[in-house]
């Protein structure tokens, strides 16, 4: 019974660092996606004169 408790904590235990894991790298891909998308030319005013996308 001890072990299966054991191996249960230790599930979760590997489930939580996979999790922590998954959050950092998605924190850092945001910070990078972040970063390219300042270096972007501002769009904002050509797209209001596109006939295309007006309503």
């Amino acid at each position: 019974m001890k072990s299966a408790k054991k191996h249960e904590i230790a599930k979760m235990q590997k489930a939580f660092n996979a999790i922590k894991n998954n959050k950092k790298y998605l924190v850092e891909a945001t910070e990078i996606l972040d970063g390219l998308n300042s270096e972007l030319p501002n769009e904002s005013s050509e797209r209001t004169h596109d006939p295309a996308l007006a309503t």
